[in-house]
């Protein structure tokens, strides 16, 4: 894929009837932006493309799978919820969350904290309802 993944190529691939593998393939290969899909009802991780994983610094096993809450404030995390589930496409958001990183010269993981820029598209994705999160820029505050 030689552009960046947006919105609108997003939304074309969301117009097939099945559309799983070719979501995820699209998501996993983009390589300018992290890219996440997490389940909006139990706000598990369940994929991230090698951006998102490079920017956590952590690997995918510590990634996948786990609950995307403690990257962010609860309250915020609970209005992004709430708006995606409303307006479904939530283009050019801003929000606050955190990344990982070790601590220098230690094995201790901490947070980063970082302002975001996201395009966030509700989804369907095997079976569940799902945020698509293109992470456009991140900036540490």
């Amino acid at each position: 894929m030689t552009a960046s993944l947006n919105m609108e190529l997003l939304t074309e691939f969301l117009k097939q009837d099945d559309y799983d593998a070719d979501l995820a393939q699209l998501a996993y290969s983009e390589k300018k932006f992290p890219v996440w899909i997490v389940d909006q009802i139990y706000r598990e991780v369940l994929l991230v493309n090698r951006a998102a994983i490079a920017a956590n610094c952590k690997p995918p096993r510590e990634i996948l799978a786990k609950d995307v809450s403690v990257l962010w404030e609860e309250e915020a995390l609970r209005s992004l919820t709430d708006l995606v589930n409303l307006d479904k496409r939530v283009p050019d958001h801003t929000n606050m969350g955190w990344r990982w990183q070790k601590e220098e010269g230690s094995s201790v993981w901490v947070r980063v904290k970082h302002e975001f820029n996201v395009d966030y598209q509700l989804i369907n994705f095997l079976g569940l309802p799902c945020r698509f999160a293109i992470v456009k820029n991140a900036v540490p505050v």
